[in-house]
């Protein structure tokens, strides 16, 4: 028998599905990658408009820790506009004032034409939550410690095989799971940009007498150092330490470290006293390249049957897989969740265009690139103005 089409199917007028191939315990119209903040986004998206979405994370587990912390204006728009942006301004601190580089200050009430004339220090936790509560009330099915190890396309879909043995089947597969994709690398994709040769230093630390500053942020000849609260106690200091850039990555970071580079450049350490998370890491921001095409498929039928979201795969990212992408790397992933979101219901209903639907994933995504060139502006000032005479400029290196 025919598998039955959910109603939200039905209301798209969606064309009945095939049996599902043997040893495939599923059948579903999209099977979203990554349960971060894009693919919650994308998935709960997708199920407002009845179709059936399923989506995978590998980790075992809800992250409890800080990862990406920085939620920019235009994505608290986007939060807004599914009633969720309260939810998230609740866990954290609005900051209206931000040094993107040293000497050079935004008063961002001023600036930006918008409710959330702001940034939100979230932690990226908290955003998972609101996003994964909002999904849990759609019906959107979370399977955590689904790794996925392989896909397999045809001209109907494509079959998803885990660690696990099982499997399933979706007529679309996204990839929404980072840095590290496991979709872009199954599916032959390149991961290009460009390396930024500054050894940054990350710690999540309570402080006993923190900056009134907020954010706070200090640099001399020996670096940069930055604090930035999260409104429960903690707060994230990051260093760009000189003496330090040699340091294996490897290397664990210390708190004698993060107190040292916070006294040498900002004559205080604040006392740090307590560290729950650190990292180390050199900056990159990198972006998914085109698909390759399907051999032996018909030019008119190439279009894939899964592909990385090539926003979420766009990140202001770090060498070590546990550090995350900071500041506009959530945006470019939820605004990529809302135009895949367009393109894959278009296509579940039979609708897009032929180009577009041949060129899923192929977007040259110009707010991605927008991004990184703002990354690449603002590392290069910070460059500038933190400057040890007695050291050599350090080339940036293409990826």
């Amino acid at each position: 028998m025919p598998i039955r089409r959910n109603a939200g199917a039905a209301m798209l007028g969606l064309p009945r599905k095939k049996e599902p191939a043997m040893g495939t315990s599923r059948n579903i119209d999209v099977a979203v990658i990554g349960a971060g903040p894009t693919g919650l986004m994308l998935a709960c998206e997708l199920a407002m408009r009845g179709v059936s979405v399923e989506v995978l994370e590998r980790r075992s587990e809800e992250p409890n820790i800080t990862r990406a912390f920085a939620v920019h204006a235009r994505t608290l728009e986007l939060l807004d506009a599914r009633g969720l942006a309260d939810e998230v301004l609740a866990r954290g601190v609005r900051v209206p004032e931000v040094a993107p580089a040293p000497g050079a200050t935004l008063n961002l009430p001023k600036e930006l034409r918008t409710r959330y004339p702001m940034i939100a220090m979230v932690p990226q936790s908290g955003t998972e939550h609101v996003l994964a509560a909002r999904a849990e009330r759609l019906g959107v099915k979370v399977v955590r410690g689904a790794e996925v190890v392989r896909l397999v396309q045809d001209d109907d879909g494509a079959t998803v095989e885990l660690a696990n043995n099982d499997s399933m089947r979706a007529r679309y597969v996204v990839g929404c799971d980072g840095a590290h994709s496991t979709v872009r690398r199954l599916l032959g994709v390149d991961f290009v940009g460009k390396q930024y040769e500054t050894h940054i230093m990350l710690a999540d630390v309570q402080l006993t007498r923190p900056p009134d500053e907020v954010p706070f942020n200090r640099n001399n000849d020996h670096g940069v150092v930055i604090v930035l609260p999260f409104g429960d106690g903690w707060f994230r200091a990051i260093a760009w330490d000189r003496l330090r850039e040699q340091t294996p990555l490897t290397e664990p970071v210390s708190m004698a470290e993060m107190r040292d580079a916070f006294g040498r450049i900002a004559g205080e350490d604040f006392g740090m006293d307590e560290m729950r998370w650190s990292s180390r890491f050199l900056s990159e921001r990198r972006q998914a390249s085109a698909l390759p095409g399907r051999p032996g498929v018909p030019r008119r039928r190439r279009g894939p049957r899964a592909f990385p979201d090539r926003r979420a795969g766009h990140e202001h990212r770090h060498r070590r897989r546990d550090q995350p992408r900071l500041e506009t790397g959530l945006e470019t992933g939820a605004s990529g969740a809302r135009s895949g979101l367009g393109l894959a219901a278009g296509q579940l209903r039979n609708r897009a265009p032929s180009r577009r639907r041949r060129c899923a994933g192929h977007d040259r995504c110009p707010q991605s690139a927008r991004a990184g060139s703002h990354g690449d502006t603002a590392n290069a000032a910070r460059r500038r103005t933190s400057r040890n005479p007695a050291l050599p400029p350090q080339p940036e290196a293409d990826c």
